[in-house]
């Protein structure tokens, strides 16, 4: 009897984790993302598109790829119609997905505001502290040829921003823009690592001298 409980016990853990699962994806996203969302590691997914529960919508992408619910999975969740997605670019979305530490970052650091790529460098190293001045501009390379983003010399200096196309592509993403909030939010995160150092320094030095 106590085992027959221990496996219904597991039968229903089993049942809500994929429950969770497929309504992660009742709108498009990729693995990494539903990963993230519910602290799964190595989300395979190969199951539940043979049962014909999940769809991608850029099965030719190798990094990137966008799953969503079909409507055999919509039905097993429970779920309505499912908004138009059809209209999306999900090859454009798949190329700046499988650059999540570069192109998604320096994507998000762009706005309306015209500013130089070193200017971008330290907006995006917010988000990822690594990126080189060299490979901030190969990036903005791309994003302009994907006509992501607008540029224009002015002077001896190149300025760069996002257009329109950009920022649908951003709100297509469930993203967000950096803006001037997280700007002050690092410099209070900034401050207060400094004042924190300075603290312990001042302890150090008492103790030395108690």
């Amino acid at each position: 009897m106590e085992k027959r409980g221990e496996n219904e016990t597991q039968r229903r853990q089993s049942k809500s984790r994929l429950h969770r699962i497929l309504l992660s994806f009742s709108t498009p996203k990729t693995p990494t993302q539903v990963e993230k969302d519910l602290g799964i590691k190595k989300l395979k997914l190969k199951g539940l598109v043979d049962k014909g529960l999940l769809e991608p919508l850029n099965p030719e992408a190798k990094k990137g790829r966008f799953y969503v619910l079909t409507e055999k999975g919509r039905r097993v969740v429970e779920l309505s119609d499912p908004a138009g997605h059809t209209n999306k670019d999900w090859e454009l979305m798949s190329w700046v997905m499988a650059s999540p530490r570069q192109r998604l970052v320096v994507l998000r650091s762009l706005d309306s505001a015209r500013r130089t790529s070193e200017n971008i460098r330290m907006r995006s190293s917010r988000l990822n502290p690594h990126l080189t001045r060299i490979s901030t501009k190969a990036v903005l390379n791309e994003l302009f040829g994907r006509r992501l983003i607008d540029t224009q010399l002015i002077g001896q200096k190149r300025y760069y921003w996002i257009n329109e196309k950009g920022k649908s592509l951003i709100k297509d993403l469930n993203l967000s823009l950096v803006n001037s909030n997280d700007e002050f939010l690092f410099l209070g995160l900034t401050l207060a690592n400094y004042l924190l150092m300075q603290f312990w320094y001042l302890l150090a030095i008492s103790f030395q001298f108690s």
